[in-house]
């Protein structure tokens, strides 16, 4: 009988080790997210924004010149809209570098709108947008030049 009763405390020694683990995951996962999020964030303000708002605007000009990914992301998109994911083909070197830099997960070139998608989770994309388009974001880096929340 003691052996029953020293088998059932070590598993409840391991319950609790592996509760005390998930809830630890639980809790620490978002909290690193953000920073990570957060960090990516501060990366934009570190460049010049003149300097990345031409990168936006070239990579509208031209468009046409760069590859189009059947994303495997739901991305509803317009037609003439080119989609680039660096997850089904690296990213063509004619991107500018100021772009390719902040290591984009996706790239979404429009007719008036380029979206960086920096980080997933939580939302964070960069809008630069041609010159006289309407403009929107959650955080206005300069005329031109957004950061979207996803909210």
């Amino acid at each position: 009988m003691k052996q029953k009763t020293s088998s059932s405390t070590g598993s409840r020694k391991v319950a609790l080790v592996v509760i005390d683990a998930t809830i630890g995951f639980l809790i620490l996962t978002p909290i690193i997210l953000v920073r990570q999020a957060e960090r990516q964030r501060m990366r934009i303000y570190q460049i010049d924004p003149g300097t990345l708002l031409v990168a936006c605007r070239t990579l509208i000009a031209e468009k046409a010149g760069y590859r189009h990914d059947d994303s495997t992301l739901a991305v509803r998109t317009d037609p003439g809209t080119v989609v680039l994911d660096p997850s089904v083909a690296p990213l063509q070197t004619n991107i500018p570098s100021v772009i390719r830099d902040l290591n984009p997960k996706l790239i979404v070139i429009g007719s008036n709108k380029v979206t960086v998608c920096l980080w997933t989770l939580p939302k964070r994309y960069l809008f630069g947008f041609a010159e006289g388009a309407s403009e929107y974001g959650s955080e206005k880096i300069a005329n031109g030049l957004w950061l979207w929340y996803g909210n």
